[in-house]
């Protein structure tokens, strides 16, 4: 058997005017990534590589939301919630769980 790869998809439908509003995002716990596509799927791309922006640890991410310009998504392992602008850059912890 082959390696599985753990995904968790947010799939945006909203008005046409607002920004990103058919893309298409996902989590993937094998690397670690954040990664999005248009709807119709012709161009996917990494937007956050987690290991590399936060340092070498056993990341998890999962549960991706769009929240106005903004990603967010939650990490079972370091019990945080990240969030980044909505290409990916600026990506920080806004909430540790555990503090």
């Amino acid at each position: 058997m082959g390696q599985f790869k753990h995904l968790y998809l947010a799939i945006i439908v909203a008005f046409p005017s607002i920004l990103h509003a058919n893309d298409i995002f996902w989590t993937s716990s094998i690397p670690d990534l954040i990664e999005a596509t248009d709807s119709s799927g012709s161009s996917p791309s990494s937007l956050i590589n987690i290991d590399s922006t936060f340092g070498s640890f056993n990341y998890e991410p999962r549960h991706i939301a769009v929240q106005g310009n903004n990603l967010v998504w939650v990490d079972p392992v370091t019990d945080s919630i990240y969030r980044s602008n909505i290409n990916g850059s600026s990506p920080n912890r806004i909430i540790d769980i555990n503090n």
